[in-house]
């Protein structure tokens, strides 16, 4: 029987095991600098950096053994620890990719995050990942106690020589000290409590906004005679920002890319018309951008989206609905249907993932290339078409990161071969995000077979058709304020195209210009104002 203190033990394992210490040290203070993006070089520097929250979860660790708490205060540093690992990314990369704070809410968009980042994975990839995020808690608690039971004992040089060198480095270092992410958390938890209390500002300039955009949906005319039955197609191309035309290496591209679309959709018999119009958020959270286009509300967070969800009002499919237009909605993305969306906005058919067949390469984001999903829109739905059509298609081809880039199939008559695999690769991934220069390659590619497909897709339209083909936010690229640094408008362009040109009459009056380019048009306005206009622009016969 061993009946010595445990200080004693603790003192001589220490005397026996000195790099203990030093290990569990520099175990935690690597934990805590993980990158992202993944980067050595990124994370040998951020290790250099000493953490605020290391160094404030160990002070509580020591009190709670001062009081004979040991095991308990080491749980519980773990546990905050585990906090500030997990969520420091998210909270670092909020303000660059989406140009807003992190905000407490936004942890429900994390498993869509962990899917996004593992979407490829094999099953026991991705439990091997579960169970490595998992283990970070167990793991700093252990290793927590094991440098507090080292502080206590009699021999505590190796321990305390290196925790002194690693504050002397955040003290004296150029690199300093890293943010705190348990401060970030802790505000956003009281902003999260003064939000549900309604003590935030924000919360009645939210409903502010509601109601402004309801206000704004029922001033405007539904009657629509002035579109004469035709079919109205809304192209959503994911991350279609402004900056493909304003950054130095996109822009010449896209010219080029326009000029082509463009003589395709003359030798069609189609007009277009351009400008831009600014949705509330960037970066991603498309269906926030989708909920802003169809309900004339300003939509720039995710509280705001749910408010709207539960909200009275017109919205822009229904209309078209009530009107006598069959409404339809395209999102090879969704793995399922959502009866309460397609409710809220008045779709009466809904198309998802299983509903396209498709048996070719999985992509990382949707399963499908656009030219799928858009080819069986074209049909089965507008082909065999016995009423005007209200459509919406969402796509999914240049959805960030860009890794891989689908074939395109220039008649339209695609064999099994052309899915096999992807007709470009690039070797980036959502880790990259948002780095920028890297990813710009990756980014021109996919937005090019994206607008290929979309003015494909229209060109082929065999009934008389109003288009209208938008970005849904700027791409999530920090690129774009290395390109532009003093740039950070939101726009997106619009695209209006028709074989019928006198539908583009109203368009032009408001603004836009003959011809491609988003940037020769008179200003710019909300993403929220576009329904409204639509329904004014065709409330009656010109």
């Amino acid at each position: 029987m061993n009946d010595q203190p445990e200080d004693a033990r603790s003192a001589r394992r220490s005397r026996r095991q000195p790099w203990v210490p030093i290990a569990m040290l520099l175990l935690l203070q690597a934990m805590m600098s993980v990158p992202l993006p993944m980067s050595l070089k990124a994370w040998a520097t951020s290790s250099l950096q000493p953490s605020l929250d290391l160094l404030g979860m160990l002070f509580l660790a020591g009190l709670a053994t001062a009081a004979g708490r040991a095991r308990l205060g080491a749980s519980v540093a773990g546990l905050a620890l585990w906090v500030a690992i997990v969520l420091r990314p998210a909270i670092a990369l909020f303000p660059r990719i989406f140009q807003r704070p992190f905000e407490l809410g936004d942890v429900l968009q994390l498993p869509g995050l962990v899917h996004l980042l593992m979407g490829d994975a094999t099953l026991w990839t991705k439990l091997l990942a579960l169970l490595a995020v998992i283990a970070i808690w167990p793991v700093s608690a252990i290793a927590v106690h094991q440098l507090v039971k080292t502080v206590r004992s009699r021999d505590f040089v190796a321990g305390g020589g290196v925790a002194a060198a690693w504050l002397l480095i955040g003290a004296l270092s150029s690199l300093g000290w890293q943010p705190s992410t348990l401060f970030a958390v802790g505000e956003c938890t009281i902003a999260a409590v003064r939000t549900a209390l309604g003590l935030d500002e924000r919360v009645q300039r939210m409903h502010a906004d509601i109601d402004a955009g309801i206000a704004r949906m029922a001033s405007a005319p539904a009657e629509l005679a002035g579109l004469r039955g035709v079919d109205v197609h809304v192209l959503v191309v994911e991350s279609y920002g402004d900056i493909a035309w304003r950054h130095p290496e996109l822009a010449p591209r896209m010219r080029r890319l326009w000029t082509d679309l463009e003589g395709e959709l003359r030798a069609n018999a189609f007009a277009m018309v351009s400008g831009c119009v600014q949705p509330a958020i960037t970066g991603g959270g498309s269906w926030m951008a989708h909920q802003e286009l169809f309900t004339a509300i300003r939509v720039p967070d995710q509280r705001t989206w749910e408010h709207v969800l539960k909200s009275e009002g017109r919205r822009l499919p229904g209309l078209f609905a009530a009107a006598g237009w069959h409404t339809v909605e395209v999102m090879p993305a969704m793995p399922y249907h959502w009866p309460v969306g397609a409710a809220f906005y008045g779709f009466a058919q809904s198309l998802v993932k299983p509903d396209i067949p498709y048996a070719g390469h999985p992509y990382a984001f949707g399963h499908m290339p656009d030219q799928v999903a858009l080819l069986h829109l074209l049909d089965h739905v507008v082909r065999p078409a016995q009423r005007p059509l209200f459509t919406t298609f969402v796509s999914v081809s240049s959805h960030a990161p860009w890794p891989e880039i689908p074939r395109y199939v220039g008649d339209w008559r695609p064999t099994a071969a052309d899915f096999a695999q992807p007709a470009i690769v690039h070797p980036v991934s959502w880790t990259d995000l948002p780095s920028g220069e890297p990813l710009l390659p990756a980014y021109a590619d996919s937005l090019d077979y994206a607008l290929r497909t979309a003015v494909g897709y229209v060109a082929r339209l065999p009934r008389p058709s109003l288009v209208l083909l938008l970005g849904d936010h700027q791409p999530p690229l920090s690129a774009v304020d290395v390109a532009c640094p003093e740039d950070r408008r939101l726009d997106v362009p619009v695209h209006v195209i028709s074989n019928r040109p006198d539908l583009l009459a109203p368009w032009r009056e408001d603004g836009f210009v003959p011809g491609n380019d988003p940037r020769a048009a008179a200003g710019t306005w909300p993403l929220y104002e576009l329904a409204p206009r639509l329904l004014r622009h065709y409330t009656q016969v010109r």
